[in-house]
């Protein structure tokens, strides 16, 4: 029986029996075997590349989240201060007007 692979399926041929022996049971154990630590060493090499992608991936999702949050807190910022510019009487100073000393009657607005 003869195992062929074409990258995502294996397919059993059909093939005539071996010839009787204790040569022909050994070849044939050893070719299926040989076939099998080939197509293990494949498969390790693919769960390896996809532990790499899964790691990419993760810490591209990482960027993105921290992106993510920057920009809310950006957005958060200029609502803010969007709310504050239109507030009503808001154009009274904070804090009270320091004295001109060359005037006595205090500062003008």
């Amino acid at each position: 029986m003869d195992i062929a692979t074409d990258g995502n399926a294996t397919t059993v041929m059909n093939a005539p029996p071996p010839p009787m022996g204790a040569s022909a049971g050994d070849s044939d154990v050893a070719r299926m075997m040989a076939e099998f630590e080939r197509r293990m060493a494949g498969m390790e090499t693919r769960i390896d590349e996809l532990v790499d992608a899964k790691e990419r991936l993760e810490r591209q999702v990482a960027a993105q989240t921290e992106e993510l949050r920057v920009q809310r807190a950006a957005i958060a910022r200029t609502q803010r201060a969007v709310r504050n510019l239109n507030r009503p009487g808001d154009d009274a100073p904070t804090e009270p007007a320091l004295r001109d000393p060359t005037r006595p009657e205090g500062p003008r607005g």
